[in-house]
């Protein structure tokens, strides 16, 4: 059984106090929000054998400064690759990226996995005015292809937010009204059940077993938000 946590770091490092941007981001960051020992304790009381660890979505900070959000991206990069590292048998990161900045998220995503050994990265559900279907996000698309060609892609967070839930609603839509709801793509949303992973943050049996019956228990995950 496998959980997905997000985490916040609260060492300031000395290069944090070269822009008043990341200084401030950082200040952000001065509570632990679990402490490493305790999430593994945990772990073997629950059964949880692995967590994917991730930044907290807040820190992506994607409206500061290209080269702030990069240095800050850094920061947290390295201070999970350290976490996992310190217990390579518990935990598993993945990386933040300065996606404002396409070059620049390219480039840290080399690093992600070339240098810290991170299996995949976290992304937020927008980058300022783009959304995750901007032309300008396509070269980091193609990147991540590259590296990642063989984990079928995409994990949403938070049960997969409303898509499971109004999918007859939005397929509806777009049989009926292809001019308004079929402009951009011409496959059926349904075919897209399967295709994709989740995690289980619902908290509710009812909801819980409808997410599976929809999307399938294979693309199904385990999770907690920390």
């Amino acid at each position: 059984m496998s959980l997905k946590s997000v985490f916040l770091i609260i060492k300031l490092l000395p290069s944090a106090s070269q822009t008043k941007t990341l200084s401030y981001l950082l200040s952000q960051t001065n509570k632990q929000t679990k402490k490493k020992e305790t999430l593994i304790t945990a772990f073997s009381y629950s059964g949880v054998t692995v967590q994917a660890l991730s930044t907290v979505p807040v820190m992506f900070s994607y409206w500061a400064k290209p080269q702030d959000t990069l240095d800050l991206a850094q920061i947290l990069n390295n201070d999970l690759a350290a976490t996992v590292k310190k217990y390579p048998k518990r935990f598993v990161g993945l990386g933040t990226l300065p996606l404002q900045a396409p070059d620049l998220a390219v480039k840290e995503m080399h690093r992600c996995v070339k240098e810290l050994g991170f299996p995949g990265v976290q992304i937020g559900s927008h980058v300022n005015e783009w959304d995750l279907n901007a032309p300008e996000l396509y070269d980091v698309y193609a990147v991540s292809n590259h590296f990642f060609p063989s984990l079928g892609g995409i994990l949403f967070l938070l049960a997969g937010g409303a898509f499971p839930y109004t999918v007859g609603r939005i397929s509806h839509g777009f049989n009926v009204r292809p001019d308004l709801c079929a402009m951009d793509n011409k496959v059926d949303p349904k075919k897209y059940l399967g295709s994709f992973y989740t995690d289980s943050l619902v908290h509710d049996p009812g909801a819980l077993r409808l997410l599976t019956s929809v999307i399938g228990e294979v693309s199904f995950n385990a999770s907690r938000r920390g």
